[in-house]
């Protein structure tokens, strides 16, 4: 999806990591760009360990992880589409301060996570 959509230069992506809190930390966003459901879960947990985090979701419209981006404005959803996955991504840029602010609630509440022992200080 990443050369579909010429995004090389802006996007990196890592096959292994050990301390996740310190990921989630030097990100802004999770990408969640699931094409359908098939083998992959509904809400995966990297999705939920950024919001924990307080970072914003960019998610495909599939699952049920592009339900609770929207309902809860915690990030943003698009078609797996080049242009719209673009306007998306400023569109999260723009509003990111928002949406940074609802993502805690969101693990917390959704989840009933205990956040400091899940994630530390990230």
């Amino acid at each position: 999806m990443i050369n579909r959509l010429d995004l090389k230069e802006h996007v990196e992506v890592i096959d292994k990591v050990v301390d996740m809190p310190e990921m989630y930390a030097k990100m802004h966003v999770t990408v969640v760009p699931f094409l359908n459901l098939w083998r992959s879960p509904e809400i995966p947990l990297s999705a939920v360990e950024s919001l924990a985090c307080g970072r914003p979701v960019v998610a495909t419209d599939v699952g049920e992880i592009a339900e609770l981006v929207q309902k809860y404005r915690c990030g943003c959803v698009a078609k797996p589409l080049k242009n719209e996955f673009l306007m998306v991504l400023k569109e999260c840029k723009r509003n990111y301060e928002v949406y940074q602010g609802n993502c805690r609630g969101v693990g917390k509440y959704l989840f009933g996570l205990d956040l400091d022992k899940m994630i530390g200080d990230c």
